[in-house]
């Protein structure tokens, strides 16, 4: 089997290559990055600065789910949420340890995560040299939730990643890594249970580290499923990029083609209805939530304010000669605000 090409995304002396690739990394440890002061900054500092984590949306036409594992340095949190289309039903699980580190993976090749406890397991291999992702999460039961538990096989042969390497504020960077690919699998939930095939489910990787500023905030928006027969899906998002016309991560995919778009804006109107749009009309896209997914934390150390429903878009996005029509396709947006 012929290994994936990888990229580069420092480079010799430790300068992040800031652009937007088609190739995952080769390496996203950015420790020794040259950013703040440069070279003189402690490793200890760049490292607690270093803000990591994985996502990962699944779903097809019944089911959508979300799972994030993320080490924020100064604690480390846990998502794993099951929307159940047909019923209206979100599952959810929700956890966060202060002052813990949760550790993640080095590079999405040939690497892999664990973390166990009383209540949930993630385990997930990561191995884009060979085109596949696997990821298995269980999660304890309770009085207001189901056991859950799944095993997905994400299949990356000819579907493209969107990698892209973005200037942060005080001389800082950003790498973050999306890919929309065909999966199956299968999930039980409480008695219930759902097989996924190839044919008609999805999986967007969602693979970030960020020298982010001390108060980091974004609002994102994606969604996925098949557009007469084929896989589409968007990622689009305002962050603290210093050059958003130049360095975004927007973008929808078609068939395993990315396709870029320009910056964009975010507005919610009084029906909470959000629309998202640039300035030429190559986005306008409406995402109407169906489900509330808030959290408010507040730490000697960090406080978190997040905000991230479930729901479905309609719209159209153009980029060049290729366009999406977006009519219904689900997903989930974000809007996130964390000092820490």
């Amino acid at each position: 089997m012929e290994k994936q090409q990888a990229i580069d995304i420092l480079d010799q002396n430790g300068k992040m290559r800031f652009g937007r690739y088609n190739q995952p990394a080769k390496s996203i440890d950015l420790i020794n990055a040259d950013v703040y002061t440069g070279k003189t900054t402690p490793k200890l500092f760049k490292d607690l600065r270093l803000k990591e984590w994985h996502a990962y949306q699944a779903g097809n036409e019944k089911w959508f789910i979300f799972v994030a594992i993320m080490n924020l340095k100064t604690a480390s949190a846990f998502q794993v949420l099951v929307y159940d289309k047909q019923y209206n039903a979100l599952h959810r699980f929700s956890k966060i340890r202060p002052l813990h580190r949760v550790d993640l993976s080095k590079n999405l090749l040939n690497d892999s995560v664990f973390f166990s406890d009383e209540e949930l397991l993630i385990a997930i291999d990561h191995g884009l040299e060979f085109d596949r992702i696997q990821l298995s999460v269980k999660v304890k039961g309770n009085k207001n939730r189901p056991p859950i538990a799944f095993n997905f096989n994400a299949h990356a042969r000819g579907h493209q990643p969107e990698v892209n390497v973005i200037p942060l504020p005080n001389n800082c960077g950003m790498y973050a890594h999306k890919q929309l690919m065909p999966m199956d699998g299968v999930m039980t939930i409480g008695e219930r249970v759902v097989r996924f095939k190839k044919e008609d489910s999805f999986v967007i990787v969602d693979d970030q580290k960020a020298f982010y500023p001390y108060h980091m905030k974004w609002n994102w928006v994606t969604g996925a499923g098949f557009t007469d027969g084929k896989l589409s899906g968007f990622n689009l998002t305002v962050n603290d990029s210093t050059e958003p016309d130049k360095y975004n991560e927007n973008g929808f995919w078609v068939e395993g083609k990315f396709y870029p778009l320009p910056a964009v804006q975010f507005t919610v109107n009084q029906k909470n209805v959000w629309r998202i749009m640039d300035r030429d009309g190559d986005v306008d896209l409406h995402f109407h939530p169906l489900t509330e997914n808030e959290r408010h934390e507040n730490w000697v150390l960090a406080r978190t304010d997040y905000s991230g429903p479930f729901g479905y878009y309609e719209g159209i996005l153009i980029s060049g000669d290729k366009e999406l029509i977006v009519n219904g396709l689900f997903g989930m947006g974000e809007k996130m605000s964390i000092h820490g």
